[in-house]
């Protein structure tokens, strides 16, 4: 007689985790849609014009993951995307300037 046993392995659903639809959000963590809103208003930046999925927005950084963004919290990380923005910004305004041609 066969019978089934039941396997150790995770279900699909669960190695998928929550769907979108009943995911709670995080308190410490912000929606897509929210930091969306904020780099079009102003209110928030990107690192920079090709880094888009680091944001200063709150007085904090912000890091993109899937459908929100994550605070950073470390200081070290901090300090290196505060360091990044600063040369970013150099190259941006580079970037931006027109080419002259000898």
């Amino acid at each position: 007689m066969n019978r089934l046993v039941p396997s150790r392995q995770p279900s699909a659903a669960r190695l998928a985790g929550p769907s979108p639809t009943t995911a709670r959000p995080d308190p410490g963590r912000i929606s897509h849609t929210e930091m969306t809103e904020a780099i079009a208003s102003g209110t928030a930046r990107t690192l920079s014009r090709t880094i888009t999925d680091i944001a200063r927005y709150q007085t904090r950084w912000w890091l993109y993951d899937r459908d929100e963004w994550i605070p950073a919290d470390d200081p070290t990380l901090i300090a290196d995307l505060d360091a990044a923005a600063a040369i970013m910004a150099s190259v941006d305004q580079q970037a931006s300037q027109p080419r002259q041609r000898p």
